[in-house]
């Protein structure tokens, strides 16, 4: 499975998650990860109104969600969990937009860790394609926390293994 679309996928699921508004959001169908499988994955939380998304960590300094979260002043970012019941320490974070955003193009922001991280087997950086493309594969695994099901919400980090599809104009939806 391509790496490209790991963080396809995640940064859709970000792009649906609390833009301005609640969302019921997590992975519903999801099954649980093992325990640390997904270094990469990072949980961030305002501080004050309690939203949250999930987001990677692209270097020892910086993480990368969609950018609607730019207007939030006080995120953490919490590395090392499985289980968001249990947060340790957070990291404060500052947030670097694209120049350039919008809703509906360049919904990508930077976050960079006021403390970096320390890399071992629970702690990694996502592993970013090359510069040339990737062939595209059609599956994709979706990653977050949240919702197992509509009626149960459970705090552990969950996956589930989805389809991408092509819109008729050859764009993914």
């Amino acid at each position: 499975m391509s790496i490209c679309w790991h963080i396809t996928c995640l940064l859709l699921l970000c792009s649906f998650i609390t833009m301005g508004c609640f969302f019921i959001h997590g992975i519903v169908g999801g099954k649980v990860s093992v325990s640390h499988s997904r270094p990469y994955m990072v949980y961030i939380r305002d501080k004050v109104s309690k939203q949250a998304c999930c987001v990677f960590l692209v270097t020892e300094d910086y993480v990368m969600t969609a950018a609607h979260y730019k207007q939030r002043s006080s995120l953490m970012a919490y590395l090392e969990i499985d289980d968001t019941n249990f947060l340790p320490d957070g990291v404060e974070v500052d947030p670097l937009p694209h120049p350039e955003f919008s809703i509906t193009g360049h919904d990508i922001l930077l976050l960079k860790l006021k403390t970096p991280a320390t890399l071992n087997r629970t702690v990694n950086t996502i592993t970013l394609p090359k510069p040339e493309n990737e062939e595209i594969s059609k599956d994709c695994m979706v990653m977050g926390w949240g919702w197992k099901k509509y009626d149960h919400v459970t705090w552990l980090l969950l996956r589930i293994k989805k389809t991408y599809k092509e819109s008729f104009k050859g764009q993914a939806r």
